[in-house]
């Protein structure tokens, strides 16, 4: 984990900060090892900041690496197009029950334009429909 992005993807997602009707602001946070940006929204939205991921295969350990800047209310970003997960649902079931929310970019743009409450609501539908996916694979499979 660190600060190993091209630097065209944190310009494409300043770019899209600039370009959300909901958010008021944004600054890149200080930190060394990793890219935190904290977001400002208008109200009645919630402030949140955003941890950009640099991991080609997001792990669990990676998630319990996060930096210290994250917190409940608050998004990872897995900054990589060809990111992804090692295991998208414990992932997620982990940083949901923290009050994190997690994903790539479709995620992001959809967590950005709602409540902490929405997205929270979001998130289990995402979940439950990986759960079956993955059933469905598995009945195949059989």
């Amino acid at each position: 984990m660190g600060k190993n992005l091209h630097y065209s993807i944190i310009n494409f997602i300043k770019q899209r900060l600039q370009e959300c009707n909901k958010i008021n602001s944004y600054i890149l946070v200080p930190n060394t090892n990793h890219y935190v940006i904290e977001v400002k929204r208008n109200l009645p939205y919630e402030s949140f900041k955003i941890y950009m991921s640099d991991e080609y295969r997001y792990t669990i350990t990676d998630y319990y690496n996060k930096p210290t800047e994250i917190n409940k209310g608050d998004f990872i970003y897995l900054a990589r197009p060809e990111a992804n997960f090692a295991n998208e649902i414990e992932i997620m079931e982990v940083a949901l029950s923290d009050g994190i929310y997690i994903g790539k970019f479709s995620r992001l743009l959809s967590f950005m334009n709602r409540s902490l409450k929405d997205a929270e609501i979001n998130t289990i539908n995402h979940i439950n429909k990986l759960k079956e996916e993955e059933k469905e694979r598995n009945r195949r499979n059989l």
